[in-house]
């Protein structure tokens, strides 16, 4: 069952683990033997004698059912979107293409990627690395004083301002209507009533 030569050639496989494995070595097979290999091939059968057909019948029906309903329509819709593509989008995708190929072969753009690469590792990441602890420090400390400290202001504020909008600007509005813009809307509607008599 384990290669012999496999155990020779790792000592500590040898040393530690292949005693081990030799006393479990016949229960492993004893087991397989009595229960793992008929329950296989019960499983096995059962599935050759029921599962497979009914599968094989459900795929042929798929099958049958794409191509007569859904492939015209897929190949007719892969159809007009590849001859949109091909005629408003290819020749500048192909262009970019072009453009980006004669960039990155440029030696000027190599030049430009090594010295981006050097800043990037020279620079930024120490630079991230010591500001990080402040960073989540502040991120932390901003959490705190937006959610415990201005919060229940803001929040009051809100509450306060909405009141006050309500009081003095909603009702006053609501009378304006009312007073001016209600009573044309009523002057009109019965100058229609009357022309329609």
């Amino acid at each position: 069952m384990y290669s012999k030569a496999r155990d020779a050639a790792n000592p500590y496989y040898e040393g530690y683990v292949s005693p081990y494995v030799d006393k479990v070595a016949p229960h492993i097979l004893h087991y397989n033997e009595i229960y793992f290999y008929p329950a296989l091939e019960t499983a096995s059968a059962n599935y050759e004698k029921y599962a497979h057909p009914t599968i094989q019948k459900a795929q042929v029906f798929v099958e049958k059912e794409y191509q007569e309903k859904l492939h015209p329509s897929v190949g007719q819709a892969y159809s007009e979107l590849n001859h949109i593509y091909l005629q408003h989008l290819a020749p500048y995708t192909s262009e970019v293409y072009n453009v980006y190929q004669q960039a990155a072969s440029s030696p000027y753009w190599k030049k430009l990627e090594h010295q981006s690469g050097e800043i990037y590792n020279s620079y930024l990441v120490p630079t991230y690395k010591k500001a990080s602890p402040y960073l989540d420090r502040a991120y932390e400390n901003g959490r705190y004083v937006t959610i415990v400290v201005l919060g229940p202001y803001v929040k009051e504020g809100a509450r306060v301002s909405g009141k006050w909008l309500e009081k003095n600007v909603w009702y006053g509005v609501s009378d304006l209507w009312k007073d001016y813009v209600e009573v044309q809307v009523g002057r009109i509607k019965d100058r229609v009533n009357s022309g329609n008599e």
